[in-house]
């Protein structure tokens, strides 16, 4: 059986990708492939994230994740050249964080 958190998190990465894709596209106006390589992605999940519609749910941790401003500041990272290793630590953070919000706006 998954754990709530678990599920949680589950959602929140796919979310934060698709708000920095959704950033990087439509504030800097990289291409798809410039922000798959800076989100270590493929181009095609990078389409997905930028055209696909997604659930409600995902949808409402998009919205946590851009009032969070998590959007912007990996996306700042991607486009100042920052490396792999230091983006996905800031995105597991950010995640973490946002998968705990959500679980606890849930209990109220």
């Amino acid at each position: 059986m998954v754990s709530e958190c678990d599920r949680l998190v589950k959602l929140s990465l796919p979310a934060a990708r698709i708000a920095v894709a959704k950033f990087l596209d439509s504030r800097h106006s990289m291409t798809e492939v410039e922000i798959a390589r800076g989100l270590g992605v493929t181009q095609a999940a990078v389409s997905k994230y930028i055209n696909k519609k997604h659930s409600a749910e995902t949808n409402h941790i998009i919205r946590m994740i851009k009032k969070a401003g998590v959007d912007k500041r990996i996306g700042s990272m991607v486009v100042s050249g920052a490396g792999m290793a230091e983006i996905n630590r800031q995105i597991d953070i950010s995640v973490s964080m946002i998968a705990e919000a959500y679980q606890y706006a849930g209990r109220q």
